[in-house]
């Protein structure tokens, strides 16, 4: 090579470029190898990398994502390979893996929390993912994938992470903002009371009607068609949300279970007492305020 600046042309990069896909592609290569790449991963860590704290520009970022678009949207590419996508799973799956650290999931936290997607960044990605694009499009999980799934969910709502409570408790806020005739009801026989509560008080894994702190005391105004009033409904009739009526019984019995074992006093009202009878139900609720103090 004679001496002097060597400047590759268009037509040499392009032959590089397809001799290192088919090299990446070859699983047999030794840069697909575990001593190769703790080897470069060590030579290109922290300063040692030449982008070490260098920021990167818009544009840089907008030509990046273009060319991985462009490689991902390819059929033949190897990304779209059933051998890559195997891999990658087993990485994923693998207990010892990096993606299964503790460190790589906080550090994966730390980088996505506060992030808001941009309106045309959650755009390309529903379309990225969308229909036959989608991993599970047309698939169905087996028997032993539903079980670990629902496994899994049911530890993390007893021994619930800070992240999942306060991704729960903003869904809530963004979803109630009316309240019902009960409700109006409540407020107003707490207000003559003159006692200090809130409402729609998220507690973890349920959100009640009204909270009053200083007694512990959960009230519930339950209104006749969405919790099956039981002087109107039968145990086998469906009501609001296509669930029979026994059904949203026991699960309101399942919830201030739950609720008392933590320490909480329960009551609930239906709607008609709350309506026709609002002295009786004010004298009750002060009872459960003196028995609590």
């Amino acid at each position: 090579m004679p001496i002097g600046v060597y400047i590759r042309t268009d037509k040499n990069k392009l032959g590089l470029s397809a001799a290192r896909k088919k090299n990446w592609a070859d699983p047999n290569c030794k840069y697909n190898s575990e001593e190769f790449r703790e080897k470069q991963s060590i030579l290109n860590m922290g300063e040692k990398n030449h982008n070490y704290n260098k920021p990167i520009s818009e544009e840089q970022k907008k030509k990046q994502r273009e060319s991985m678009k462009k490689i991902h949207d390819d059929p033949n590419s190897v990304y779209n390979s059933i051998e890559w996508r195997n891999k990658i799973s087993q990485q994923h799956s693998d207990p010892n893996s990096i993606y299964q650290s503790k460190e790589y999931r906080e550090k994966l936290r730390a980088a996505n929390t506060g992030k808001i997607h941009s309106a045309e960044g959650r755009k390309n990605h529903s379309l990225a993912v969308s229909r036959e694009k989608h991993p599970m499009w047309g698939k169905h999980h087996n028997k032993e994938s539903k079980e670990k799934s629902s496994k899994t969910m049911k530890e993390n709502w007893k021994n619930p992470s800070p992240q999942l409570k306060n991704t729960l408790k903003i869904m809530h806020d963004s979803q109630k903002t009316k309240h019902t005739k009960p409700e109006l009801k409540i407020s107003n026989i707490l207000n003559n009371i003159g006692i200090y509560y809130e409402i729609q008080k998220w507690i973890y894994p349920y959100v009640v009607d009204f909270f009053i702190p200083s007694h512990n005391l959960i009230l519930e105004a339950d209104g006749k068609y969405a919790h099956g009033d039981k002087r109107i409904y039968a145990s086998t009739d469906i009501i609001q949300g296509n669930i029979t009526a026994k059904e949203k019984w026991d699960y309101d019995l399942k919830r201030d279970n739950f609720l008392r074992e933590k320490g909480y006093t329960v009551l609930r009202f239906w709607e008609r007492e709350i309506i026709n009878e609002p002295e009786l139900v004010k004298e009750l609720i002060k009872i459960a305020i003196i028995k609590n103090i």
